[in-house]
């Protein structure tokens, strides 16, 4: 479903801020998670987390069960801070016993879970994995905080925990295939920061009014974004009307330069580049580092 960045293999062994070749991710090891203002169904008592140059979030948490019955499923929603507390990304992640993954169904979609072996008894510990594909968070997060959890006891019990206005940002459902070429482009490069508007029913409807020379090609994108369908951003687990920061980027090269890519502020950068392999090029789009055709159920 998912292209993963063959990065992720040289990133083991790093504990803290990494730059190489211009091209920016992050690691973090031990980073500190608290619970947002919600009663805790685990301990936090190891966390760490990947922070890729297209804005892939890959994050794990070790948790211990405090409750006194077995855990099956947990599913938890975690923002990422900056030095100044701003939210700079926000994650989804989750473990669940192998044959119980449809057991319980969190209200937000989960691009990727940890599987265990055996449910997580009481004051076992066990590993809560996701991966998320949302902002470029140009700078290296500090925190972390827990904003809902999600747990499925043995014998089928579900408690939520959710702290007030808890949200998931818009994620989508499918990365269409275009069948048009790319824009024409003055300059090898075009960078567009809007504020991408998605419906509560998880449809386009605009983009806000950036100072922009190239009128034409923010038209064109546009028109493309309205085939695109989102999982809609959630308040208190509720879908609602929003906005988000995207960097639209064009290439005219089939091999896009991800070092030419500055965003100022964390953003999601989907990116335009003409194919390399048809016979007469079209354009390719790509949401993070979700490709053409890629799902999110």
């Amino acid at each position: 479903m998912l292209r993963i960045s063959l990065l992720l293999l040289g990133l083991a062994a790093i504990e803290s801020v990494a730059i190489a070749q211009d091209h920016y991710y992050c690691h973090t090891d031990d980073l500190p998670v608290s619970w947002k203002g919600l009663s805790q169904p685990a301990k936090i008592v190891h966390s760490s987390a990947v922070f890729l140059e297209l804005g892939t979030t890959v994050p794990e948490l070790d948790v211990r069960n405090t409750q006194t019955t077995a855990i099956t499923n947990l599913d938890l929603v975690i923002e990422y801070l900056d030095e100044k507390g701003n939210v700079v990304e926000t994650a989804t992640i989750g473990g669940a016993v192998a044959g119980f993954e449809n057991a319980m169904h969190a209200p937000f979609p989960l691009e990727s879970t940890e599987t265990w072996k055996d449910p997580l008894g009481p004051g076992e510990t066990a590993r809560v994995h996701g991966m998320s594909n949302g902002n470029r968070t140009v700078t290296c997060p500090v925190s972390g905080q827990i904003t809902f959890a999600m747990a499925r006891f043995r014998g089928g019990a579900i408690q939520k925990y959710g702290s007030t206005g808890w949200q998931v940002p818009p994620l989508p459902r499918i990365v269409p295939e275009l069948d048009s070429a790319c824009p024409v482009l003055q300059s090898g490069i075009l960078e567009i920061p809007v504020k991408l508007k998605i419906s509560r029913g998880g449809d386009v409807t605009g983009v806000s009014q950036p100072s922009v020379r190239d009128r034409g090609v923010l038209a064109w994108v546009v028109d493309q974004m309205k085939r695109w369908k989102f999982h809609p951003a959630l308040v208190d687990g509720q879908p609602k009307d929003s906005e988000l920061s995207v960097d639209f980027v064009f290439h005219g090269s089939p091999e896009p330069n991800l070092a030419a890519i500055s965003p100022a502020t964390p953003s999601v950068l989907i990116q335009f580049f003409p194919s390399g392999r048809d016979p007469q090029p079209r354009c390719v789009e790509a949401f993070a580092q979700l490709t053409e055709t890629s799902t999110i159920p």
